[in-house]
């Protein structure tokens, strides 16, 4: 879905009252602890992809996708309420594997990689310190 200025805005607002609704309106076990990660809006702000995140991993985080899927009448009239927009969204709920993914890459580099590369790399990412005593010369000169 094209990003357009307005359905950025809109998207943001969306994922705010979202994850309020989910973690305070809507008591349904199924879904359990599910974070609202992203908001893609249609340009016509007509239909939303919500992409969420849930604790549960691998099957449970698919059974609550599905719980809210279910709901979705629910959430979008409580939507409606809170976002105050002149229509509210048809709303399409995704599992964001993003994190798992991420998880796994690096699983896969630290496989891969040699012993000792990781601290290399992390010392080549550390900003360059000066010398520790150019510090103490430049409160000198004041």
């Amino acid at each position: 879905m094209k990003k357009t200025r307005r359905s950025s805005q809109v998207g943001d607002t969306i994922r705010t009252d979202l994850s309020v609704i989910l973690q305070r309106e809507l008591n349904d076990p199924a879904i359990g602890f599910v974070t609202v990660t992203d908001v893609e809006l249609s340009p016509d702000l007509q239909y939303a992809r919500v992409f969420v995140s849930s604790l549960a991993s691998g099957p449970e985080g698919e059974q609550a996708v599905k719980a809210l899927q279910k709901a979705n009448g629910r959430i979008r009239f409580l939507l409606g309420q809170r976002a105050r927009l002149r229509f509210t969204p048809h709303l399409e709920f995704r599992l964001d594997t993003t994190a798992a993914r991420a998880s796994n890459i690096e699983q896969i580099l630290h496989d891969v990689l040699p012993p000792g590369t990781e601290e290399q790399a992390a010392r080549e990412r550390e900003p360059l310190r000066s010398a520790p005593g150019a510090a103490d010369e430049e409160s000198n000169d004041e």
